[in-house]
């Protein structure tokens, strides 16, 4: 009988044990980013991205004993992912209702100025103050983003449209005078300027924003992740507070 309970007692601990151990198993999640400087940098040679938005987001899962694995997609296709399930995180996206059906939101880590540019050589008497005054110009977007709520009207009252894939080919569309003017998030553009010669010749901007907008982590509704979000949301803030996403920019960026 002793024989039996101490079986019964090695049995039980080792299940314990095995139970606490796989309790310890860190978190491995998968992370959708795309090419979007000083934010996200993707590498020439496929690995590691660099970028103040991965930066902030690979503290936070250090502190949480998280492990990333990241994969550079194209933004239409990583909103489709997610909503599969296949990943986890997408990054810097902004809320809108269509996306609430199968994300849910961090807490906002960034707030960006969208707006109108031109090259100065073809459409240097551009000004707008409201969207139809667009009606004369051909206007240069990106795929995928929905300018909260905007984009169905600026294909109301553009003289044209052209969607593109990416921020930067719709820049490369816009030096080569396919559009007159294009969509562009404030922040990304000192980047343009540094790889494109000619857009820091060219590039203005319109003084008035076509929007302001808060960018998030955007997390599937079908990944674990999903119960760490408010710890999740607590060490951002508490990061943020000491070292800001937009103090994050700066030449190694």
């Amino acid at each position: 009988m002793k024989t039996h309970s101490v079986r019964y007692l090695l049995c039980a601990l080792l299940m314990v044990l095995t139970q606490d151990g796989a309790a310890q198993e860190p978190l491995t999640i998968k992370i959708a980013f795309e090419d979007w400087p000083p934010w996200m940098i993707a590498t020439p040679e496929g690995g590691l991205p660099g970028g103040a938005a991965v930066d902030l987001l690979n503290e936070a899962m250090q502190q949480m004993g998280i492990q990333g694995h990241y994969i550079n997609l194209p933004f239409v296709r990583a909103l489709k992912e997610l909503d599969k399930g296949s990943i986890d995180l997408l990054m810097l996206v902004a809320r809108s209702p269509d996306r609430d059906s199968y994300m849910v939101f961090s807490d906002a880590v960034l707030n960006q100025r969208t707006l109108f540019c031109y090259s100065n050589q073809r459409s240097a008497g551009f000004s707008w103050s409201r969207l139809e005054d667009l009606a004369r110009y051909k206007v240069g977007i990106t795929r995928g983003y929905t300018y909260s709520g905007r984009r169905a009207a600026i294909f109301r009252h553009a003289k044209s449209v052209e969607d593109s894939v990416s921020d930067e080919q719709s820049l490369i569309r816009l030096m080569a005078g396919r559009v007159d003017v294009a969509v562009f998030f404030e922040s990304t553009l000192p980047a343009f300027l540094t790889k494109y010669p000619q857009a820091k010749q060219e590039l203005r901007c319109h003084a008035k924003a076509l929007m302001e907008t808060q960018l998030h982590f955007g997390i599937s509704k079908k990944s674990a992740l999903l119960a760490k979000l408010p710890r999740f949301n607590r060490v951002i803030e508490q990061i943020n507070a000491r070292h800001s996403l937009l103090e994050r920019i700066s030449p190694k960026h």
